[in-house]
């Protein structure tokens, strides 16, 4: 590993970035609209997972047991973001399975 001062930095952005998105995830949970808190959260905790899956390939850290589980989290955060907007913008959201299938 090295001691580049810029390559510590790239390193620190994924960790970051997961971190911010997890604290908005949190902040997610504290909406008045179901539809919006769980698509949200959902979206923020899909992007993180993915942030910490460009870190992890950087250092290889991270046991390769968790590699389906980071790769399948965050393969879904444009589905997850799609349903989010969705949630966000409509009126009356009304989510049906085939929808959620999109994040698949």
């Amino acid at each position: 590993m090295t001691t580049d001062p810029m390559h510590m930095v790239l390193l620190a952005l994924p960790v970051a970035t997961a971190g911010v998105l997890l604290a908005t995830a949190a902040g997610m949970l504290r909406t008045e609209r179901a539809t919006v808190r769980w698509t949200g959260v959902a979206f923020m905790l899909s992007v993180a997972a993915y942030a910490l899956k460009l870190w992890n390939d950087e250092l290889d850290i991270l046991p390769d047991a968790l590699l389906f589980l980071r790769v399948l989290i965050g393969a879904g955060a444009v589905g997850y973001f799609w349903l989010f907007v969705v949630a966000v913008f409509e009126d009356e959201p009304r989510l049906h399975p085939g929808m959620i299938a999109a994040v698949a």
